[in-house]
């Protein structure tokens, strides 16, 4: 008769017993979540296990957009396109609550680590998002070039990544969350967009299509050097696992779009399901012992006896 042990891992950081190394760590805790049209021909916000099981459908209507989780994993903001409004909810589907009218077309919300505050882009400018005052401040303004778009804050909330339109070129910059010391991290003759920090700040993941290989890479944020090239099969739209292990996205193919996964140097490319769009929930498969504040992973082996 076979008996199955439970036992409690100790580890000092995410990852640490197993990481995000196999399909069925991929499962444990893991939620990626994305746009899709596989239940209904208009399109909603589906949640799945982050090895492509357990699709759960959230809402309808409104029409959504741009999903975002909030950090803590409670809350799904997203823009509904027609007419474009920005809106939170539950990460259940439940309580919807409108955060803003007349939300700019294509602004990608995204999270400060606080919760507190939402990014976005309008054409000439980026603005934060007070959730609890509903009071925006302008971050940056200029009036040439083709717009911003895509900003995505720092996991310590000091910075914000985004792209400039620079007629039919698309570059990343880096900018003080106060207004200052911008910075160009990119600068050739193509396109790179939707940029994405790693969990530990140190790298950017974004779309390129440098060199006619249109894909996800990352680069340094400290100046943009060690540029490495994952993927070069129109993978788009970056989206890390809290562990940094991994790296969620959309991409066009036969059929339409899919989200997939892989690993962050990215070997093991893997389709999901159909959909675009992907935010991976920004908690790892690991709960934190309160008391000496070590992460502490629950699994069980089960002996051949």
């Amino acid at each position: 008769m076979k008996k199955v042990l439970f036992v409690t891992f100790i580890a000092v950081g995410f990852g640490c017993i197993g990481g995000f190394g196999s399909k069925a760590n991929l499962a444990w805790g893991s939620k990626i979540a994305f746009v899709s049209k596989a239940f209904n021909p208009d399109g909603e916000i589906i949640i799945i296990n982050a090895d492509g099981t357990a699709p759960q459908p959230l809402k309808s209507k409104p029409v959504p957009n741009w999903p975002a989780w909030s950090p803590d994993g409670k809350k799904i903001a997203f823009i509904a396109e027609v007419p474009s409004q920005l809106f939170l909810m539950d990460a259940d589907g439940r309580d919807l609550e409108r955060l803003r009218w007349h939300f700019p077309l294509r602004a990608r919300p995204a999270w400060h680590p606080d919760g507190q505050k939402i990014v976005f882009t309008k054409f000439d400018e980026i603005t934060v998002l007070d959730l609890e005052t509903k009071v925006e401040t302008r971050v940056l303004f200029h009036g040439w070039d083709n717009g911003f778009r895509d900003a995505a804050w720092s996991p310590d909330g000091k910075q914000i990544a985004f792209i400039i339109q620079h007629d039919r070129q698309h570059d990343i910059y880096i900018i003080d969350v106060d207004g200052g010391k911008l910075r160009r991290l990119t600068d050739n003759a193509s396109n790179d967009a939707a940029p994405a920090w790693s969990p530990d700040g140190r790298q950017i993941a974004f779309y390129s299509d440098r060199n006619l290989k249109p894909g996800i890479c990352l680069m340094d944020v400290a100046d943009g050097a060690n540029f490495k090239r994952i993927s070069d099969n129109r993978e788009i739209y970056p989206s890390w696992s809290p562990t940094g292990t991994h790296i969620a996205f959309s991409v066009s193919l036969i059929g339409g779009s899919k989200v997939g996964v892989m690993k962050a140097n990215g070997k093991d490319r893997r389709i999901l399901f159909d959909g675009a769009l992907p935010s991976w929930r920004p908690d790892g498969p690991a709960a934190v012992d309160p008391v000496r504040k070590l992460h502490v992973t629950w699994g069980q082996i089960r002996l051949g006896l």
